[in-house]
C-alpha cells in the first residue's frame, strides 16, 4: 500500500480512538530525540517522525503540516537521504505499524515488542 497523510490519519484514527493531540506532540518529540539519537542517520526514526506528525494532523491540520514540514526541514539536512527513500521507509513502517498489537501505557500508545 502507498501510504499518504490520509491514509496514516485514518490508520491513526481506527487504531488510537481515544488519543489526544498533547499525547501526539508529546509521541513527536519522543521519536524527534530517537532520531536525534541515531546520529541523524537512521532513516526508519525519521520516519516515525513523520507517522507521528499525520497523527498530529488528525487532531488539527494546520499544527499537523507544522509538523510535517519539520521533518522535511530534518530531512533536508541529510542530503544523503532521498526523496523516494523516506517514503519507502515511511510505507514500509506502516506496514509494520498495521500488524502490531498496541496498548496504552502512562498516557501514550506503545507497541508489544
Amino acid at each position: 500500500m502507498k501510504e499518504t497523510i490520509y491514509s496514516i490519519i485514518q490508520w491513526h484514527a481506527e487504531t488510537f480512538p481515544d488519543a489526544t493531540l498533547e499525547g501526539q506532540i508529546e509521541k513527536y518529540v519522543e521519536e524527534q530525540n530517537e532520531y536525534i539519537e541515531s546520529d541523524y542517520k537512521d532513516i526508519k526514526e525519521l520516519a516515525d517522525m513523520f507517522i507521528v506528525a499525520c497523527g498530529v494532523a488528525r487532531f488539527d491540520m494546520c499544527e499537523g503540516l507544522y509538523y510535517i514540514a519539520d521533518v522535511f526541514d530534518w530531512f533536508n539536512e541529510d542530503a544523503t537521504i532521498s526523496w523516494d527513500d523516506l517514503f519507502k521507509a515511511v510505507s514500509e513502517k506502516m506496514t509494520v505499524n498495521r500488524q502490531r498489537t498496541w496498548h496504552k501505557e502512562e498516557g501514550l500508545y506503545k507497541h508489544d515488542k
